[in-house]
């Protein structure tokens, strides 16, 4: 890990650009991508129009860049290409060697990204851990995509009794507080 690149975004916000960000830069293993409201104490310190970002090397306390306004997903896609270019370019060189080294039987295409049970498990519990409790009520479409989530996740992994916990409890209409 190499880079640490913190979005800063409205928890309101209906363009979902650090998601986006996130699972962009998910492939790589020298990027760690997360999201911060504007409340953060970097947020204002700096005094950080959102959505924004800034990225930071590893073990480092000063950033490499910030931006001093609001950006789109293609700027922060840019940005990040241009600062962590390096271990970028890196990463794509290991990966086409890795692909070059694969044994291709019967003509057989392999996908490029496979998504793994365990990709699954990974990203609903970052879900649960981090971006649910970033949002004081979860309401309209990202209540349905979070349904749809459940749903899908616990129709690959049927047997796991918290998933269908979870998937009973967002069917109910009650709110829990914290």
């Amino acid at each position: 890990l190499n880079y640490v690149v913190i979005v800063f975004q409205s928890p309101e916000s209906k363009e979902f650009l650090g998601e986006q960000l996130i699972l962009d830069l998910m492939k790589y293993k020298n990027i760690l991508v997360r999201l911060a409201t504007p409340q953060h104490q970097y947020a204002k310190q700096q005094q950080l129009n959102v959505p924004t970002l800034a990225i930071f090397k590893r073990k480092e306390y000063q950033s490499i860049y910030e931006s001093p306004k609001p950006l789109n997903l293609n700027m922060m896609r840019e940005i990040v290409r241009v600062y962590c270019s390096v271990d970028l370019a890196k990463k794509n060189e290991d990966t086409k060697k890795k692909d070059k080294s694969r044994v291709n039987n019967d003509n057989f295409v392999a996908p490029k990204e496979q998504l793994h049970l365990n990709d699954l498990k990974s990203a609903l519990s970052y879900m649960l851990e981090h971006e649910i409790p970033m949002r004081k009520v979860i309401t309209g479409e990202k209540l349905t995509a979070l349904k749809n989530f459940l749903s899908t996740t616990a129709k690959v992994n049927c047997k796991s009794i918290c998933l269908s916990s979870l998937i009973f409890f967002s069917n109910c209409s009650i709110c829990l507080p914290k």
